[in-house]
């Protein structure tokens, strides 16, 4: 199982790097929106959680 887990991890995460080092400088900008979306979204909510 142990070896399982590290092997997919392994598998996602040169995924991950491969994509990030092909990206474009657009495809980086949408990346940055999509975050800072995400971001005010969150703190959006936690104000109404007080």
């Amino acid at each position: 199982m142990y070896k399982t887990c590290i092997f997919y991890f392994n598998q996602y995460y040169n995924l991950v790097i491969k994509y990030w080092n092909r990206m474009t400088p657009s495809e980086y900008f949408v990346l940055l929106i999509l975050i800072a979306v995400a971001g005010w979204l969150m703190m959006r909510s936690a104000n109404k959680r007080l």
